[in-house]
């Protein structure tokens, strides 16, 4: 498929999704979502992402169920807090979606309407969030080899040891990144 068009689909039904305020049509795209995401055998790569942004999920739901209206739990709170958070859920769905069926290249040519140094950094920053995501499983396989118990719902403990190596980790990559670039003359303008 024409990754221009993957790259317009993609505006068009997150656009979509973001003014979408009904559950169950949230509910219902989610689910299609799901369903294309395990008919094009990219499922396991997602779900390792999504595992580590239910947190996120979760606390979302839990601060608008608690302060949607004043201090105190109310039912629009948590229906306004699921709403949200199958919004998200979506989107990342979708851009999972679009990396993960599309060549860099092809990237690169969905975004060459975009002026010249621009479709280079979209294509490296939608690029770099399957390497994050490899870097993150194996942080958390080292950590759990040296004795790291993830069950406890400590969100401080279980992970500022994820995090911090993650992001040494991101930075020294994109520092090698610019480095190779430099090297080989890119030029940004």
């Amino acid at each position: 498929m024409n990754p221009k068009l993957k790259l317009l689909g993609l505006v068009v039904f997150t656009t979509l999704l973001l003014f979408t305020t009904n559950l169950y049509v949230l509910a219902l795209v989610n689910g299609i979502l799901i369903f294309l995401v395990a008919m094009l055998r990219i499922g396991g790569r997602i779900l390792h992402f999504l595992k580590a942004v239910s947190v996120v999920f979760i606390i979302i739901i839990l601060i608008q169920s608690f302060t949607y209206s004043g201090l105190g739990f109310t039912y629009q709170g948590l229906e306004w807090g699921t709403i949200i958070s199958l919004r998200l859920l979506s989107v990342l769905m979708l851009v999972f979606t679009f990396i993960f069926t599309t060549s860099p290249a092809r990237i690169s040519d969905a975004f060459g309407f975009l002026p010249k140094p621009m479709p280079f950094t979209m294509t490296l920053s939608l690029r770099l969030l399957p390497t994050v995501m490899d870097e993150y499983r194996n942080i958390i396989n080292a950590q759990k080899a040296r004795g790291m118990n993830f069950r406890t719902f400590n969100l401080a403990g279980a992970y500022i040891p994820l995090l911090a190596p993650l992001f040494a980790k991101t930075l020294t990559r994109a520092e090698k990144m610019a480095l190779a670039m430099e090297a080989r003359g890119f030029d940004s303008g």
